[in-house]
């Protein structure tokens, strides 16, 4: 008689924050992860209620990890060593920084928000050569969101390599002291203006781009409310768009060749490559504050798209980030290629959270983050 493992639940968890994590929660089903652990669906329902409780279990676990790395560090430099350990160990610590735990799917009463903040103030309060508790908090908020990078990239180095390198980038976060006040950011919200001197297709992306962010992502948007806010009938989205995942391609496409622009013009500025990418971070993080929709959207929503209309767009996110390990590695040239990888994506997971922050509380100015990357990477 064939008998069920007994670590089976663990194994489907496992399964499933690889799932949700590489696809998104929407465009993974139950059935997907079964079949990735060689069972059926109706199998996972006597340990999950559905995809939901599946989802809220794979935080869970993840939360765990950052909770019990804190709670048995005694100082920092034990905490960032712990941190460095379970990033590389469990690379779905990325689920925590995703766009569709922000949206509170499945977590209505905030209780993953706490916690998370909760960890971030723990870890700060080893960090007591910070300077000030605000200082402290939002260093700890930044080596939570570089050791959730390594989700995001996959490394030909040894674990311990891997862990060594981002080790020094946690380091650097938690050590770093700004030269200037922590300031507040006034990140606009974007709501339907009218240019006159721009093309309907334009307005259409502006609108389409905007929506994502106010409704929740592409599954919360349609071709209807798009018109509707637009001022045209549906049947002139159609006029410019096929449908729409056409339609929300073009928005990312478009985040894509913005991003990509605003480095390349700080890289054609600068006479150095430490002026280049202090150039390159400032202009990303005022193109992320004065158009928050044109450059979030892309890493959130591009697992949404259907396979067909992804290709395209990962090849234009890899060029991007190839011009970035390019500049980055210019600037940090006595330590390996692959090791500059791993400090560059937690330099930019740290440069992305800023955005984030800056919603409601103080962070670094953009000539200190500026100088945070540079750190990280000739840590």
């Amino acid at each position: 008689m064939r008998t069920r493992p007994k670590n089976r639940r663990d194994t489907i968890l496992a399964a499933a924050g690889v799932r949700f994590h590489k696809r998104g929660y929407a465009r993974t089903s139950l059935e997907d992860i079964a079949g990735d652990l060689g069972v059926t669906a109706p199998a996972l329902y006597r340990h999950f209620r559905n995809k939901d409780d599946l989802y809220t279990a794979t935080l869970e676990v993840n939360l765990r990890h950052l909770e019990t790395c804190i709670a048995d560090a005694e100082t920092a430099q034990q905490a960032i060593a712990g941190l460095a350990r379970i990033a590389v160990e469990y690379p779905t610590l990325g689920l925590l920084w995703n766009t569709d735990r922000r949206r509170r799917l499945v977590d209505p009463d905030r209780s993953i928000e706490r916690r998370l903040a909760a960890v971030a103030s723990a870890l700060g309060g080893l960090f007591e050569g910070a300077g000030s508790p605000e200082l402290a908090r939002l260093l700890a908020r930044g080596a939570l969101a570089a050791a959730s990078s390594t989700g995001f990239y996959e490394s030909p180095l040894e674990p311990r390599e891997q862990v060594a390198h981002l080790e020094r980038a946690l380091n650097a976060v938690a050590t770093f002291v700004p030269r200037q006040p922590l300031i507040l950011l006034d990140v606009a919200t974007e709501d339907a203006v009218s240019r006159p001197w721009a093309t309907r297709r334009s307005a259409l992306l502006d609108v389409g781009a905007m929506l994502i962010v106010q409704r929740g992502g592409y599954h919360a948007v349609g071709i209807e409310e798009i018109a509707l806010v637009a001022g045209v009938s549906p049947n002139t989205v159609y006029l410019h768009f096929s449908g729409k995942a056409d339609l929300f391609a073009a928005v990312l496409r478009r985040a894509a060749s913005w991003l990509m622009a605003s480095l390349q013009q700080a890289s054609a500025r600068a006479t150095s490559s430490r002026e280049a990418l202090q150039l390159a971070v400032i202009s990303s993080l005022e193109l992320s504050t004065e158009h928050p929709s044109w450059t979030s959207s892309l890493a959130d929503e591009m697992t949404n798209l259907p396979e067909d209309e992804i290709h395209d767009l990962v090849i234009a996110v890899d060029d991007y980030l190839a011009e970035w390990l390019a500049l980055c590695a210019a600037n940090a040239p006595a330590v390996p290629l692959e090791g500059v990888r791993v400090r560059m994506r937690a330099g930019l997971a740290v440069v992305d959270d800023r955005a984030l922050e800056a919603v409601d509380r103080r962070v670094l100015s953009s000539d200190d983050s500026a100088d945070l990357m540079f750190a990280i990477l000739i840590s």
